[in-house]
């Protein structure tokens, strides 16, 4: 938790260094199952035993911060 905290707080503080990538096609992230809010993925991970995937996004697009 830790290491992610940090991986976080690293990303955020060094600004807009990450560029959009764009898609595999062969990708499956089509077989996500996306939840909208926090409360409803920890009830699902709990239930199924299964990892979440915590997604955040920020900043500003085309290239300006």
């Amino acid at each position: 938790m830790r290491a992610l905290l940090a991986l976080c707080a690293v990303t955020v503080l060094s600004g807009c260094h990450l560029k959009e990538v764009p898609l595999d096609p062969k990708a499956r992230h089509d077989e996500i199952a996306w939840r909208a809010d926090f409360a409803a993925a920890r009830s699902d991970a709990l239930a199924t035993s299964k990892p979440m995937l915590l997604v955040m996004v920020a900043g500003a697009k085309d290239d300006r911060c």
